[in-house]
């Protein structure tokens, strides 16, 4: 078994959308304190900071950001979690060059629960409000608004908390996109932030036909065994995931709920139908798997492009992610982004041990994802990096290139020869010189590298080198010098 070494300075973070991309839930009938912080409402602060990272051209700007996030990241280590959601605030208004008043910031200190997520029309959607730090008192005072294309409430602020509830019964089913917004008495926007809401009629009896296909399905399977087909397992973890969000749990990140539930009653009507070729996942879009492997599943979100891809691109996260995170964090899913532009598929596992047989899921979801690609790409950051350096050190002859982002580990390097790779490091990445030195190793032992620095920190590294990563890759799957 190979020995690995941690590059020195790698730091298993969990901070930034690893705050919201964990796949766990928050429970309905939360705390009454005024003061808390979830895990949504971190994820939803660092979703802004890296919005305003890239929408920020001010250097000078950046450069003062940097020490807020490297602020923000020890704080997390240690478990100061209200001063993280008021660093992360701050680090916004400084790449905005804002000059906050007194209402941004107290409006900045707030936090929102919209329950539930996906619901029926007949059923109000209820908006919790409270803080997630003290910070003083607005000079007027400020109203709450939920907004789509119409007000659907407005209530003044008093005491917090506050739970409000409002009628859904006039918008369309699918996917509703909101705003919460504090406004002036004079209608004045202080802040905005967006939101949905997943609106399904007849839910409850939605529900019940895909809960009745999953349990024929597993009840005509012979001598009792359990279901582990990946189609099986995929369908009912999806299922528990829509039943949690119509109990009012919430998740780290928002989901498509409308659309899903109508894929999942689909496909679990097709399977009960003992129809399995061609898999009734197959399809382009967005893919919610759960990979049967030793030991349980393994949780796996995937993109699949209209057309057949050519390229795969595998993207493994840092350590406290989820397979959402190169969806929904890491520069607001630039990654998926930039791979839909070109048409190519991706494939994002849960990383929990950089140890784990990545391979076999990658084998596993392939014919789903993208059956017909010549050519598969690997990018991790930070644990997810050490992960990528093992998998693609074990199957050289499988991928085209490894792009490792802030992290990596050393092992037998030298069966990368044949596969080029691209390493990056922020500047004020605490593993900078870890990533410099294994990019030394890697040339002595004849493995093409390129190894590049930006001017960043270990998080808002990912959204500053992706877009040379993907270039970088897109070189190489037209057999260009890149």
């Amino acid at each position: 078994m190979t020995r690995f070494r941690w590059l020195s300075g790698v730091i298993f973070l969990a901070l930034g959308f690893s705050s919201t991309a964990f796949a766990q839930t928050e429970k309905p009938g939360a705390s009454s304190a005024r003061y808390e912080v979830t895990r949504a409402e971190l994820g939803r602060r660092t979703q802004q900071v890296e919005r305003a990272w890239l929408g920020c051209s001010d250097p000078t700007a950046r450069r003062k950001a940097i020490p807020l996030m490297q602020k923000a990241v020890s704080g997390f280590f240690g478990g100061k979690l209200a001063a993280v959601a008021q660093t992360l605030d701050e680090t916004t208004g400084t790449l905005n060059n804002e000059a906050r008043t007194s209402e941004q910031v107290w409006a900045d200190s707030l936090t929102f629960l919209l329950t539930p997520k996906l619901l029926d029309p007949k059923r109000p959607a209820t908006l919790q409000v409270k803080q997630a730090y003290q910070a003083g008192f607005p000079a007027a005072k400020l109203l709450l608004r939920l907004s789509g294309q119409r007000v659907l409430l407005q209530a003044e602020i008093g005491e917090l908390p506050l739970t409000t509830t409002c009628s859904v019964a006039k918008l369309p089913a699918g996917e509703v996109p909101l705003r919460i917004e504090i406004v002036t008495g004079q209608g004045h926007i202080v802040r905005s932030w967006p939101t949905v809401l997943s609106l399904q009629p007849d839910l409850s009896a939605t529900l019940h036909k895909i809960k009745a296909n999953l349990e024929h399905i597993q009840k005509a399977e012979t001598a009792g065994n359990p279901v582990q087909s990946l189609e099986f397992v995929s369908l009912s973890a999806q299922f528990n995931r829509l039943e949690q969000l119509a109990q009012g749990q919430t998740f780290e990140t928002d989901f498509p709920a409308a659309a899903m539930l109508q894929k999942t009653l689909a496909a679990s009507t097709t399977l009960k139908q003992g129809k399995t070729s061609p898999s009734v996942l197959a399809g382009p879009g967005n893919l919610f798997l759960e990979v049967p492997a030793s030991g349980g599943t393994k949780s796996v979100r995937a993109w699949v492009p209209t057309k057949p891809a050519d390229v795969l691109v595998l993207a493994l996260h840092g350590a406290g992610g989820s397979e959402n995170m190169f969806f929904a964090a890491y520069g607001d899913g630039l990654l998926v982004k930039l791979c839909q532009q070109r048409g190519w598929a991706v494939v994002a596992p849960r990383v929990g041990n950089p140890l784990e047989d990545f391979f076999t899921v990658v084998e596993a979801v392939r014919p789903l994802v993208a059956p017909k690609a010549t050519k598969i790409f690997v990018v991790g950051h930070s644990l997810g990096a050490i992960a990528a350096l093992r998998l693609v050190e074990h199957n050289p002859q499988a991928f085209a290139g490894l792009a490792l982002i802030s992290g990596g580990a050393i092992g037998e390097l030298e069966k990368l020869k044949q596969v080029p790779v691209l390493i990056a490091a922020g500047t004020e990445d605490f593993s900078r010189g870890g990533s410099a030195k294994l990019a030394e190793m890697l040339k002595g032992k004849g493995v093409t590298t390129v190894f590049k620095t930006y001017e960043a920190e270990h998080l808002l590294v990912v959204p500053e080198a992706l877009p040379d990563v993907v270039n970088w890759m897109d070189s190489l799957s037209r057999n260009r010098q890149p």
